[in-house]
């Protein structure tokens, strides 16, 4: 009869230690996984914010434009002081700060473009594109791609016009183009159309984007 009970008793015991080791499991898996996760800042959210501390830090110490593109801040959200404007140069990835008498004498010479006044700070685009290009033993410049680039750009999007156009290099008559940006087939083609149109150039080929 003891052993009875006492075998009754060592089963209570261990279901009971059973049980409680399930409901710490369950209580540290509901901290990890939980409500207090939520709790942490995204990484996009912490990129944000780092990046609004760059800004702030532009606008205090009133660095360059050079600078302020060196420590990370985008060609779209360049600030200005001095009664100055940003000026976008078409030909390279820069912005200059002028007044805006000498913007619009630049405009005419077709140097560079200004900033519409409604348009706020610029996006962070999540899409990658790529173009391949093929051309002849004589490589293009640099300068004229992105100028013809942006020149087709302007016609339909002031954001992406902002974006930087970055051009690497294959060993076998190869230039490679990225930027950032949503396009539509037809804003695709029309790029694609003015950059065959350079002599150096046979072929343009538009790659896969990649988008997170």
């Amino acid at each position: 009869m003891n052993n009875m009970m006492n075998k009754e008793k060592l089963s209570f015991i261990k279901m009971r230690c059973m049980v409680t080791i399930l409901i710490i499991l369950c209580i540290s898996v509901i901290i990890q996984f939980g409500p207090l996760i939520n709790a942490v800042p995204k990484y996009d959210e912490l990129e944000i914010q780092k990046y609004k501390v760059k800004l702030e830090q532009a606008i205090n110490e009133k660095i360059s434009p050079r600078k302020q593109l060196e420590v990370g801040i985008r060609m779209f959200d360049i600030v200005c002081f001095n009664e100055t404007i940003p000026l976008l140069k078409l030909s390279e990835n820069t912005v200059a700060c002028v007044k805006p008498k000498t913007a619009e004498k630049l405009m005419d010479r077709y140097w560079g473009i200004v900033k519409n006044k409604e348009l706020s700070h610029g996006p962070d685009f999540s899409c990658g594109n790529a173009w391949s290009i093929k051309y002849d033993n004589t490589k293009p410049n640099n300068s004229t791609i992105i100028k013809i680039m942006r020149n087709e750009i302007k016609k339909f999007s002031e954001l992406i016009l902002w974006q930087p156009i970055i051009i690497s290099y294959s060993d076998e008559n190869i230039l490679f183009i990225s930027l950032h940006g949503s396009f539509q087939a037809d804003e695709n083609s029309s790029i694609i159309k003015a950059l065959e149109k350079m002599n150096s150039i046979s072929k343009v080929e538009y790659l896969p984007r990649v988008c997170n």
